[in-house]
């Protein structure tokens, strides 16, 4: 064959790289052995203890047939080398006995480190052994959101360790910024940027953290029944022990249970989505609450678009594709809408066929006559204006019905009649209800002291009626009395800090009828409301100083989000990635 010098040095490179890599291995005390049972003698390299095999072997990792292969001459001419050497310079009784003498030796060590493993104590099986400091009362915290996440930072270090036990248990093991969840969807915001582990703050404060989710309260004993069913699933156990205690492989898929008694109860567990029962949603539906809605969302869109890129798609295929509906028009609705919008146009566009924009269709239906109806009028009308004039289609005092696959069945508020509006995807963004872990709290309460089943229902201190101060409520999952309190991340942030300062004052007189006080009130500030609407624009309401609108108020919205941040780390994150998406564009690759 011939030869050309790039194959010359090609070869002469693999050659230096194959000499560099026996040296690097050999730095590295990667040993090969061989051992010969005609001569008695073990040959070795290095320091270790080997078991007698006629095998190569590198601390444990066996080596391949071919490198077997290799190396066989070569250390086979080492090993009789070896044994000259050793027949000149003793005898082969001598050889036996030296053998022997190092083969002791290991086999000494080995017993050594073998009984101290044995001696070790093995681990309790028991989640509450040593957890629990019987002399102090334990507080129990359900939930890792703004209620709970806020109760625990507010919580002071020194005094709370001195008086009480705080155990936090919940299902999800990281605290969500949700108000930039909508930006996570469309790849403006990376989904670590506004996630932070719970357990970060729970060590700095010398707390305890579960993962699990509650399954039963008796408030009558006071005690929480809780379940962890993470690995119970095939796939997430298939490569671990058996992780449920029971013998078998069926062990495996069981759930671990286990109870906590508490003194004080605090339930934070937040809301999840009110289908207000409508037909269909849950089935043609994506709600939006979750990272895992927003990662869904973000991998549904980016497959229509792929879809519809196709060569063999007709008009009427892109644009039943293209047809996206966020139904909800509060400020979680009109902020993904929003940032559906900037990807399309900022994004998309840039790198898909520009004959897809015309059939692309932005809808957002709600009930009221205006979006952002709880903001001020003025801003209403605003967020309002600003969508219809960027063709997104506002589709009010509408009620949807029923929802059939790819077809939402709508009324008109004022008049009753009935129309079919076909969609790609569907958003449900209209509302929360009660988390199932509330009805079990209201279950073991007396009869009669909750009459509603929308939330737990409490005084103005939170204090859960008819649990006799050992149960407090914060944030979506409880109404208080007499004035009851929008469920906005705010509430349940200046909730969960008036509670903290509650325990830290019992903390510090050493006097827990502190918590019993029957003039105690939680009274709310309301801080401002803020609003993302597209186009770099947002909307702004602070009381007692202005309203914004526009180029301001959205760079005072990503200011405000980049600082109200759990964590400098997080602020960080958020602050970055609001550059790069600025300069370099969202990411639109499709993961999962």
């Amino acid at each position: 064959r011939r030869f050309y010098p790039e194959s010359i040095i090609i070869m002469s490179l693999l050659s230096s790289f194959r000499r560099g890599a026996s040296k690097t291995a050999h730095r590295q005390n990667y040993y090969y052995y061989y051992s010969s049972s005609s001569c008695g003698v073990k040959h070795s390299q290095g320091a270790g203890f080997f078991r007698q095999t006629s095998e190569f072997t590198t601390f444990g990792r066996n080596v391949s047939d071919e490198d077997q292969s290799r190396f066989h001459t070569r250390v086979s001419s080492t090993a009789t080398q070896e044994e000259k050497r050793k027949q000149n310079c003793m005898s082969p009784s001598s050889a036996r006995s030296f053998a022997a003498a190092a083969d002791s030796h290991w086999n000494d060590r080995l017993e050594r480190v073998l009984e101290q493993k044995l001696s070790a104590p093995e681990p309790t099986s028991s989640i509450e052994s040593c957890t629990i400091d019987p002399n102090k009362k334990t507080i129990v915290v359900l939930g890792s959101g703004w209620g709970a996440i806020s109760f625990i930072k507010a919580l002071d270090k020194k005094v709370a360790r001195d008086m009480f036990n705080v155990v936090v248990v919940s299902p999800r093991n990281y605290f969500l910024y949700t108000p930039l969840l909508p930006g996570v969807a469309t790849g403006a915001i990376e989904t670590r940027s506004i996630v932070e582990s719970i357990r970060r703050p729970i060590a700095e404060k010398g707390f305890k953290y579960y993962e699990a989710a509650a399954t039963g309260v008796d408030a009558q004993k006071k005690t929480v029944s809780f379940t962890n069913r993470y690995l119970t699933s095939a796939t997430a156990s298939k490569w671990l022990p058996n992780v449920g205690g029971g013998d078998g492989e069926g062990g495996k898929h069981k759930s671990q249970h286990f109870d906590i008694n508490y003194d004080y109860l605090v339930v934070a567990v937040g809301a999840i989505p009110n289908t207000f029962g409508v037909p269909g949603v849950e089935q043609h539906c994506l709600f939006f609450k979750e990272v895992a809605h927003a990662a869904q969302f973000r991998s549904q869109v980016n497959a229509r678009f792929e879809r519809a890129a196709l060569p063999s798609m007709s008009v009427g295929q892109i644009e039943d594709l293209l047809r996206f509906v966020v139904i909800g028009a509060g400020p979680t609705g009109v902020e993904l809408a929003a940032e559906l919008y900037d990807l399309v146009y900022n994004d998309v566009a840039k790198t898909f066929p520009k004959r897809l924009l015309k059939h692309v269709s932005i809808n957002i239906v709600d009930l009221q006559d205006r979006l952002l109806s709880t903001y001020d009028r003025d801003i209403q009308n605003y967020a309002t204006d600003f969508f219809q004039k960027a063709n997104i289609n506002c589709i009010l005092n509408t009620q949807v019905k029923e929802v059939k696959q790819c077809v939402l069945t709508v009324a008109d508020k004022n008049t009753g009649e009935e129309k079919e509006l076909p969609f790609g995807m569907a958003v449900w963004c209209s509302g929360i209800k009660m988390n199932p872990v509330c009805e079990k709290v209201m279950d073991s309460l007396p009869e009669g002291s909750q009459p509603s089943r929308r939330a737990l229902l409490a005084d103005k201190a939170m204090r859960v009626k008819g649990s006799d101060g050992s149960i407090y409520g914060i944030g979506d999952c409880v109404t208080l009395e007499p004035k009851a309190y929008p469920a906005t991340a705010q509430v349940a942030k200046q909730e969960g800090y008036y509670l903290a300062e509650r325990f830290n004052k019992a903390a510090e007189t050493g006097n827990y009828a502190v918590l019993d006080d029957p003039n105690a009130e939680f009274v709310y500030t309301h801080r401002g409301s803020l609003a993302y609407i597209g186009k770099d624009a947002a909307v702004a309401d602070i009381p007692g100083v202005t309203i914004l609108k526009g180029i301001m108020a959205g760079l005072f919205w990503k200011s405000f989000e980049t600082v109200s941040q759990v964590s400098v780390g997080n602020s960080f994150k958020v602050g970055f990635d609001m550059l790069r998406t600025r300069i370099f564009g969202r990411d639109i690759s499709r993961l999962m």
